[in-house]
């Protein structure tokens, strides 16, 4: 390395230094961290056990979100919907199953492909729909299934 160059590195550095020194920056340990709000009553399903008694069995309405895990557009959709569920926290649960790993009960709620997002009232499918949406229609399809 050039001694020029060493020389403008050891000013930057101490330059830095200094104005570190006089801020008033959280240290990296205290910094705030955000994150999207998730939704309490958010599971993945385990099994049709766990499916029948989380789902077909509650009192509130149930959004399933069945997706794959090299799925594209469910790793966009996810999110969303969580972000959505989130303001009805206490009125419906979010139940997510991996239809890879639940081939059966994907079957049985007729997924040809992901993402398949059913909303479950009262042990009953009440509204369906494939593949992405908006934030607005996803409130609505919500709103609607919560409603029914």
């Amino acid at each position: 390395m050039s001694n020029n160059l060493k020389l403008s590195r050891f000013f930057l550095l101490k330059s830095l230094k200094q104005q570190n020194q006089g801020s008033k920056l959280a240290s990296p340990s205290k910094r705030h961290i955000s994150a999207t709000p998730t939704v309490k009553a958010t599971f993945n399903v385990q099994d049709e056990d766990d499916f029948k008694k989380r789902v077909i069995e509650n009192d509130k309405t149930v959004i399933v979100d069945f997706h794959a895990v090299w799925c594209g557009p469910c790793k966009i959709l996810g999110p969303k919907l969580e972000k959505v569920m989130s303001g009805y926290e206490g009125k419906a649960d979010f139940a997510k199953v991996d239809i890879d790993q639940l081939t059966d009960l994907a079957l049985d709620f007729k997924v040809n492909s992901v993402p398949t997002v059913v909303a479950i009232k009262n042990g009953k499918e009440v509204g369906k729909f494939v593949g992405l949406m908006d934030d607005d229609r996803l409130k609505k399809f919500v709103k609607d299934a919560i409603d029914k």
